[in-house]
């Protein structure tokens, strides 16, 4: 039953501005408090299910059901698992939340964010990043920062964040044309990149050393010529500095960790790479035993403590609870099947995408679809290394930055230019 309510506040429909703050939230909030990843979620949850009852459910392109279909299946191919494997309910806890952004999804294309606002709170999350990560270091004498999650995670927040804010400046630039957005991005941008420094998160720096270039190339493409120069000559300097000051620990990281895959090649298991390296040695032969179905969570750890019992992989290697590659791990607890269904929601959102950054049918729904390949494309490759959705900090950003961004991307696009 659809409810008639023109309310406003400060000239904004109430939905609007519930939808603005809580998109807005999912980057100013995520990291200055205790989950504080969750809270533009929620909002963004509730909002979704009011939108829902009110106005029903909107007309829907055909590739937004495939992603709704890969989500769903998703959260019930992890739910059902856990539920025969005898795992209990900690096994519901990650995959439910990909069941809670189907709704915002579609929700979504009912009303848009002011997309202003939402890339301010990208750029104060960066800023947050960078000032908790200072204080951590010089105040609290921490030797990688962590903010209030592991130093992984915090790093790939981090460098997420810093990415969002570098597609926040062409935002500023080209669509608001905004001074003031502008600098918020260049500023989130820094703080983001400082926090994922002092992160020593390898993984995380990774995804910013392919991802960064890829956006400026997106940007020339886009024919944002000065804008790009500009940010292209700031990015190779601040790279240069960091790699150079040993504050950072950059070259130290990077140096431990090619000895660290050397010792490894010849027999001396050490160090985080090496351990990685064994991990994924394990994987495979787990993978190997049950190719169809995979262990679960309880048998593979099972397994895993008898195979280091046995002197078959390193001990080190069974006090670990993931295999510390997304991919690798989907196929040793899931086999081929959870392969497949973590491709899906990856590969879905890329078809979705793409088309609107190789023609986009105007600036903003290109740059919200860049945006939406810089989380997809931040995930992948985080997930390379790590168990990138396999924490609520990690499964809640993506899933629901994605379909923030890939609502934005292909949904009906209106900019008012009162919107700063």
């Amino acid at each position: 039953m659809a409810v008639n309510k023109d309310i406003s506040a400060f000239g904004i429909d109430f939905r609007e501005l519930w939808v603005t703050f809580a998109a807005a939230s999912l980057g100013a909030l995520s990291l200055v408090f205790p989950s504080g990843y969750s809270i533009g979620a929620f909002l963004l949850l509730l909002w979704s299910i009011y939108m829902l009852w009110e106005r029903g459910i909107p007309e829907l392109p055909k590739g937004v059901w495939v992603l709704l279909f890969v989500m769903a299946a998703y959260a019930v191919f992890h739910i059902a698992d856990a539920w025969f494997r005898g795992e209990g309910l900690r096994g519901f806890d990650q995959p439910s939340r990909f069941i809670f952004a189907i709704p915002c999804l579609i929700a979504l294309f009912h009303m848009q964010p002011r997309w202003a606002w939402v890339w301010g709170g990208v750029a104060l999350g960066g800023l947050s990043a960078g000032i908790i990560a200072y204080y951590q270091r010089f105040h609290e004498g921490v030797g990688r920062v962590h903010g209030f999650m592991g130093p992984e995670h915090y790093g790939n927040q981090s460098t997420l964040l810093c990415l969002l804010s570098l597609v926040a400046i062409f935002w500023g630039s080209v669509v608001a044309r905004s001074r003031l957005l502008i600098i918020a991005g260049v500023v989130g941008f820094v703080g983001g990149g400082y926090g994922a420094l002092l992160s020593g998160t390898r993984a995380a720096w990774l995804s910013a050393l392919i991802l960064v270039p890829l956006i400026l190339l997106v940007a020339i493409y886009f024919r944002f010529y000065k804008t790009a120069s500009a940010l292209l000559f700031s990015t190779v300097m601040l790279v240069f500095i960091s790699a150079g000051n040993s504050e950072f620990g950059v070259q130290q990281r990077i140096e431990s960790s090619v000895n660290e895959v050397a010792s490894y090649f010849d027999g001396d298991v050490r160090g985080s790479a090496g351990l990685r390296l064994e991990l994924w040695r394990s994987a495979q032969m787990l993978f190997s035993e049950r190719p169809f179905i995979g262990y679960g969570q309880t048998a593979y750890q099972e397994r895993i403590t008898t195979l280091a019992e046995e002197g078959v992989i390193n001990h080190q290697v069974s006090r670990f609870n993931h295999i510390h590659n997304d991919w690798m791990n989907a196929l040793a607890k899931g086999g081929i099947l959870g392969f497949l269904v973590l491709l899906g929601v990856y590969l879905a959102p890329i078809t979705l995408a793409t088309p609107n950054v190789i023609k986009p049918r105007d600036i903003p729904s290109g740059l919200l679809a860049v945006a939406c390949l810089v989380i997809v494309g931040n995930f992948l490759m985080y997930g390379l290394m790590h168990n990138a959705l396999g924490a609520n900090n990690g499964v809640i950003t993506y899933v629901f930055w994605m379909v923030l961004f890939v609502s934005g991307a292909i949904s009906a696009f209106r900019e008012r230019a009162d919107a700063i």
